[in-house]
C-alpha cells in the first residue's frame, strides 16, 4: 500500500519548571487601523489555558509555573500570531499584539460543496490523516465537521482543508475535548505526502464511573509512553535507555538507498546544551531509527510495505514501535526542552510509528504518566 509521510504536526506547548503563579496580559489590535479586537482567541498551545479578549481587546492569562510558553492569538480572517514567552522571576510586561489581515488566493482550486458526495469522500481522507487510524481514533469524533471546507487543486493533485472555527474534537478514548485551530492541511497525492499544521487546547471530560476514569488514565499513559514527546524528554535528561528507547544511525547511501545494518549509537553524543537556558539541540546526519521497547505497537499500525527509497529494509518489525526521523533541508538542529517540547517541530520529518500517531493519540505536553 502507499504510505503517506507526515511532517511533524505543529503542536506547540508550554515547558514547566517552577511553581510560582504568574500572569501575562496585553491587548490585541488590528495592525492597519490600530483598533482593539474583542473576542480574539488567546491561549497557550497544547495546554488547558485559553481566554477571549474583552470588548477592549484586552486579555489576561494566569501562569502557574515558570518556563517557556507558546502564546497563540487567533481571529478569523487574520494571520495567526505566535510568540515564545519565557517566564522567570521577573514580572512580565504587558503585550501589544497586532494582527494582520489574511489574503487568500484560491487560484486553480475547486471548492467542494458540503452536500456533495465528493465532500464526504474528502472528509474521510482528511479524518484518517488528521485524527488517525489508531485504536484511539475509533473513539474520536469531530463534532463540527461541517465547519471544514475542502479545496482541490486539480493542476497539482493536492487536497487542502480549511476551517475558520476551531475543530471541536471529542476523544472518548483519552477523556479529552480538543479545540484544534487548523492552520494548514494538505494531502499531496502526487508525491505521497501530507502536512498538518495547527494549534490546540485541551479540556478534561468528566468520567461517568471510576472504571471510565481508570480506563482514561491507562490510555493516556499508553499514548504518552513511547511518543515523540516522551522521547525528547528522556533525551534531555539523558535517560533514553532507562525509558525504553533504542537509537540507531541509518546512513543514506548514494542519495537513494539504505544500508541494511543500522548502527546503535549513544544519542547524547549528538546533543548540545545551552549555557543560558534549559534548551538543548540535537544534530545528526542521515536517519535515526528509534525503537520503543517497553510496549507493543497499536494493533492498527500498518507497517511500510513499499517505499521508493527502500525504507522497508529497516522499518520491517513484528509488533514493535519503530520510527524514523531525518532533518529537513536548511535545518541544522532540533531544539527541545526538558518536558519534550520541540521549539522547531517543522525542522524534521517523521515516519513509521510516530507518523502513524495523530490527533487521537495526543496528550498535553506537560502530561506525567500515572505509572
Amino acid at each position: 500500500m502507499k504510505w503517506f509521510l507526515s511532517l511533524a504536526s505543529l503542536i506547540l506547548s508550554c515547558v514547566v519548571y517552577g511553581q510560582t503563579e504568574l500572569k501575562i496580559s496585553g491587548v490585541v489590535k488590528d495592525a492597519a487601523s490600530g483598533e482593539p479586537m474583542p473576542f480574539a482567541d488567546v491561549f497557550f498551545a497544547n495546554t488547558f489555558q485559553g481566554v477571549n479578549t474583552n470588548i477592549s481587546g484586552q486579555f489576561e492569562l494566569k501562569i502557574e509555573r515558570k518556563g517557556v510558553y507558546q502564546l497563540v492569538v487567533r481571529f478569523v480572517g487574520y494571520v495567526t500570531h505566535t510568540q515564545t514567552i519565557e517566564v522567570g522571576d521577573e514580572p512580565l510586561k504587558p503585550l501589544e499584539i497586532q494582527l494582520h489581515e489574511e489574503v487568500t488566493n484560491l487560484g486553480s482550486f475547486t471548492v467542494i460543496a458540503k452536500n456533495d458526495r465528493q465532500w464526504k469522500e474528502y472528509f474521510n481522507q482528511f479524518q484518517d490523516i488528521f485524527i488517525g487510524t489508531s485504536t484511539n481514533a475509533s473513539e474520536c469524533e469531530i463534532l463540527n465537521k461541517h465547519d471544514i471546507d475542502f479545496y482541490f487543486d486539480s493542476e497539482n493533485n493536492v487536497l487542502y482543508a480549511y476551517a475558520d472555527e476551531p475543530l471541536r474534537i471529542k476523544n472518548d478514548a483519552l477523556g479529552y475535548y480538543i479545540n484544534y485551530y487548523l492552520e494548514k492541511f494538505l494531502l499531496d497525492k502526487k508525491n505521497n505526502l501530507s502536512l498538518n499544521l495547527g494549534y490546540n487546547t485541551f479540556e478534561n471530560m468528566e468520567p461517568n464511573s471510576d472504571r471510565k476514569r481508570r480506563s482514561w488514565e491507562q490510555n493516556r499513559d499508553r499514548a504518552y509512553l513511547g511518543s515523540i514527546w516522551h522521547f525528547f524528554s528522556a533525551l534531555h535528561k539523558n535517560i533514553l535507555e532507562e525509558e525504553g528507547f533504542m537509537v540507531q544511525h541509518v546512513p543514506f547511501v548514494d542519495g537513494k538507498d539504505f544500508r541494511l545494518n543500522p548502527k546503535q549509537i549513544n544519542l547524547a553524543d549528538f546533543v548540545i546544551g545551552s549555557p543560558n537556558s534549559g534548551t538543548k539541540s540535537l544534530t545528526f546526519r542521515d536517519y535515526l531509527r528509534i525503537t520503543y521497547t517497553k510496549e507493543d505497537a497499536d494493533r492498527n499500525f500498518q507497517r511500510v510495505e513499499e517505499d521508493k527509497r527502500g525504507v522497508i529494509s529497516i522499518m520491517r518489525t513484528n509488533r514493535t514501535e519503530v520510527s524514523l526521523i531525518t532533518m529537513l533541508e536548511g535545518n541544522p538542529y532540533i531544539e527541545f526542552e526538558e518536558n519534550g517540547f520541540i521549539r522547531n517541530p517543522l525542522s524534521f520529518l517523521r515516519e513509521g510509528y510516530w507518523g502513524f500517531e495523530k490527533v487521537a493519540d495526543m496528550v498535553p505536553m506537560n502530561y506525567k504518566p500515572k505509572q
